[in-house]
């Protein structure tokens, strides 16, 4: 009588998914072995393989958790196992999962930062020649907000009124300080996101 586990493998199989599977959880038992929490989340849950894989704590058959959410034969993409460590050791994980696959196989993805309002006025500040400590009071007061709303938010926003009122003092700073907004301001590393290869990247690009 064929098993749970047995019948999800079998659609893993069929998809060509199983190195994936396995390279997931060789990720979360060397996670584990460092001592650093690790989770997986999401429909991910509901695969009795990730479970057998010690990739996915909770039993699916005991919680009722459908596969097919999942996974299924209809979708061809890879799916998701989405894992949540400690974030203060998430770049301890990192450089486990390089000396595991090795550098050449292995990326981690970047991301542009764009200017929001924090940003754009602490810049625009400083090349109007604002002191930095004063720049840096205003630009603390502004919630996290699109750039193309700074002007709005002290008519909008209680705590920005005292700041509204003496806002003609700053000049262009909040019309240049829009101008910036979704400009790109620099690249970052993404928090949660690692390319795994099966051959050389660079092999890749050429």
């Amino acid at each position: 009588m064929p098993t749970v586990a047995g019948t999800n493998g079998e659609v893993i199989g069929r998809l060509g998914f199983e190195g994936y599977f396995l390279a997931v959880a060789q990720v979360v038992a060397d996670t584990r072995a460092l001592g650093i929490r690790v989770a997986a989340r999401g429909s991910g849950a509901g695969s009795m393989v990730n479970h057998a894989l010690f990739v996915a704590t909770a039993n699916p058959l005991e919680h009722r958790l459908l596969f097919e959410r999942f996974l299924s034969e209809r979708r061809t993409s890879l799916p998701d196992i989405d894992l949540d460590v400690e974030s203060e050791r998430r770049l301890e994980v990192y450089d486990a999962i390089i000396e595991r696959f090795g550098r050449e196989r292995t990326a981690v993805t970047g991301m542009p930062e764009t200017y929001r309002a924090r940003h754009a006025l602490r810049d625009t500040g400083l090349a109007l020649g604002i002191p930095p400590q004063l720049i840096g009071e205003i630009a603390k007061s502004f919630p996290h907000l699109r750039a193309r709303d700074i002007r709005g938010a002290p008519a909008e926003l209680p705590e920005l009124r005292q700041l509204a009122a003496r806002a003609d003092r700053f000049g262009s700073l909040w019309e240049l300080a829009e101008g910036l907004d979704a400009l790109p301001r620099g690249y970052a590393m993404h928090p949660c996101g690692v390319i795994l290869s099966n051959a050389a990247l660079l092999d890749r690009l050429l």
